[in-house]
């Protein structure tokens, strides 16, 4: 999927559904690393909805429409002036009268680093790289080897 097509549904989701213009940028994010999209806001305005690159590059597309459609929701309902956070009740049954996935819910995908514990032989993953010498394990508190990236 592509930008445009992404800008397309947002469009034509926020005004069947909830009758509300979309008319705020709609950015890819190289940085967005936890997170696979957000919407950004002021207390009184609508800024911008941001999704991580990350997300185009290794999820399906059904994954991806269904992150578009949880920030949408926020930015629909924020523009209602209706409750639009995470947790909150009229939020979360948006999100399922939808059929978008609710925060944290969709598993990482893409490029992880693969460490070693020492002692046990326990594989850890992280997003980001580290230096491995400043570092100890949770489980044995033993020092910890890089082993190499690793797609997911």
């Amino acid at each position: 999927m592509d930008l445009q097509k992404l800008k397309e549904f947002a469009k034509d989701f926020t005004q069947t559904h909830y009758g509300v213009d979309f008319y705020i940028p709609l950015k890819l994010n190289g940085r967005l690393t936890t997170s696979l999209g957000r919407f950004v806001r002021t207390p009184t305005k609508s800024v911008q909805i941001e999704l991580s690159k990350r997300l185009l590059q290794y999820y399906d597309e059904d994954e991806i429409l269904g992150i578009l459609k949880h920030e949408l929701i926020h930015f629909a309902l924020f523009e209602l002036g209706k409750p639009h956070l995470d947790g909150e009740e009229l939020f979360e049954q948006e999100l399922v009268k939808h059929g978008a996935p609710r925060t944290k819910r969709i598993g990482h995908r893409g490029k992880i680093h693969v460490y070693q514990c020492n002692s046990c032989g326990k594989e850890l993953y992280r997003a980001r790289k580290f230096r491995e010498k400043k570092y100890v394990t949770v489980c044995c508190k033993a020092k910890i080897t890089y082993l190499g990236e690793k797609v997911i």
